[in-house]
Parts: C-alpha cells; structure tokens; sequence
C-alpha cells in the first residue's frame, strides 16, 4: 500500500483511493457461466480526460502449484460523457501459485517490504 491508500473490504468487493481523488480503483469477484471472474478497475482523473484501465480474469483451470486465466485488459478515456475505447488484448495466460508467499516480505529476505529498500531484490536490503 502507498501512503495514504486506503481500503475497504467486504466479501466479494475491495476498493481503494487516494486522498486527492485522482487515482481510485475497484477489485470485484463474481461468477460468468459457472467460471469465477475476478475484475480490476482502476481510473485515473487528469482533468479534461479520465483513464479508465480493466482488466479481468476468468479462471479456466487450478491446479495446486497453477492457475490458469482468460485474462482481458483494455485502456479507456472518457471526456465529457464520451468513452472511448482505446486499447484491448485478450489471452490465455497462468500465475504460479505460492501458498507460503508473504505479502508483507515480497522478496523473502527477512526484511518487511515496509524497511526494505530493494523489496524485489532478496540479496538487498537497507
């Protein structure tokens, strides 16, 4: 989380923002033809044009150590009342699955991401 980020978690719902309003964003999890999907929403308010960037996922398949998706990202601007579609890819895609991964330690180094200046980095930390 960055500073100032807050969230708000209810039982298929998480929402997050900005004090200055001008990036917030969306997690929703919900069910398409029996398959889960999981969306991501995150706009962008520039003034005149507002970004609005998707991306979703359809589980395809899980497996213990795999889970496979149908992953849709797509890039959109709004101006006035006009949306505009500017972007769109579609694919097949899998994220390794890692039960004992630690969100607060994302290198696994010892040192939490919070005092670690190299978080991506196991052999580095401040």
């Amino acid at each position: 989380m960055r500073a100032g980020e807050e969230i708000y978690d209810t039982d298929n719902f998480l929402w997050f923002g900005f004090p200055d309003g001008l990036i917030s964003g969306s997690w929703v999890q919900s069910e398409v033809n029996g398959l889960t999907k999981i969306a991501n929403t995150y706009t962008q308010d520039f003034g005149v044009v507002l970004l609005i960037r998707e991306r979703d996922w359809i589980v395809l398949n899980e497996t213990e150590e795999r889970l496979y998706v149908l992953e849709t990202y797509r890039v959109s601007r709004q101006t006035d009342d006009v949306q505009e579609r500017l972007y769109e890819v579609r694919r097949t895609n899998y994220y390794d699955i890692r039960p004992s991964f630690d969100y607060t330690d994302y290198d696994g180094d010892g040192v939490e991401n919070i005092d670690d200046g190299f978080v991506g980095d196991p052999s580095r930390y401040l």
